[in-house]
């Protein structure tokens, strides 16, 4: 696993880009492309350039911080936002939801018109990432929340995931369209 000097740059969200209420919480890290077995991945960091750990809430700080780290010591890094058991959001994942001319495609214009709440392209520009106060039913066997996988319409090959805790979603601030 080594960083990807050939990866693209990470798009990075402002201030006024992001809902307040994210912001006042210190659960944000930065993020960097790494190739990992030939395909690269989006990796959570520290401020200090030490990976960080999404069930490790020292290894979080503010959006302040972040943001002054990758404007001014980390230009290849991103920013990210860690969802944690205390807070109340849940992530919603929206793969290969935009077509190639850059729209919307209706299954996905469905959950997230339903959804109603903060919705980002993601950084590949294929994806939409949508932030909601939710938290995970419990499993089957009991257990409660960090990821759910939900299959979309009659299509078994299409799924949505969704996260409560133990997981990072990258920033863009490059909001969804009427939301």
């Amino acid at each position: 696993m080594a960083d990807q000097d050939g990866a693209p740059k990470p798009p990075v969200p402002t201030k006024e880009d992001l809902p307040q209420e994210l912001q006042d919480l210190p659960q944000f890290v930065t993020w960097r492309y790494v190739e990992r077995d030939g395909k690269l991945t989006k990796v959570p960091y520290q401020t200090n350039g030490n990976r960080a750990d999404t069930t490790d809430s020292q290894t979080w700080t503010t959006l302040d911080e972040v943001a002054r780290y990758v404007n001014t010591k980390a230009p290849r890094a991103g920013i990210g936002y860690v969802f944690s058991e205390e807070d109340p959001y849940c992530g919603v994942d929206l793969d290969d939801c935009i077509d190639e001319q850059g729209d919307l495609k209706p299954w996905a214009r469905e959950i997230i018109d339903t959804l109603d709440s903060y919705a980002e392209v993601s950084p590949s520009g294929t994806g939409v990432k949508v932030i909601v106060k939710a938290k995970l039913p419990p499993k089957p066997d009991g257990k409660t929340g960090r990821r759910l996988r939900l299959p979309i319409g009659d299509d078994e090959t299409r799924e949505i995931e969704l996260y409560d805790r133990e997981r990072f979603f990258t920033l863009t601030g490059e909001h969804v369209d009427g939301v």
